[in-house]
């Protein structure tokens, strides 16, 4: 997805370094040379505000073999 898209879909976020922080700095995402997301982090994890789910199920909920066969 374009940074644009991204920020069409939930806002601008705040630069700091080569990073952009969204929703009170709980997610932070990072952009390719072609202004694509490259990777997506949930800063708060388990106690955190923002609680991804993935297929249904909650990401921060399944051990991490069990989301990484979730996600084959």
């Amino acid at each position: 997805m374009k940074q644009s898209e991204v920020e069409a879909a939930i806002g601008k976020g705040q630069l700091v370094g080569n990073r952009y922080y969204y929703f009170d700095s709980e997610m932070a995402i990072d952009y390719n040379d072609n202004n694509t997301v490259e990777f997506i982090e949930f800063l708060g994890g388990i106690d955190g505000s923002l609680q991804p789910h993935i297929y249904g199920v909650s990401a921060f909920g399944l051990p991490a073999d069990d989301l990484v066969e979730l996600l084959r």
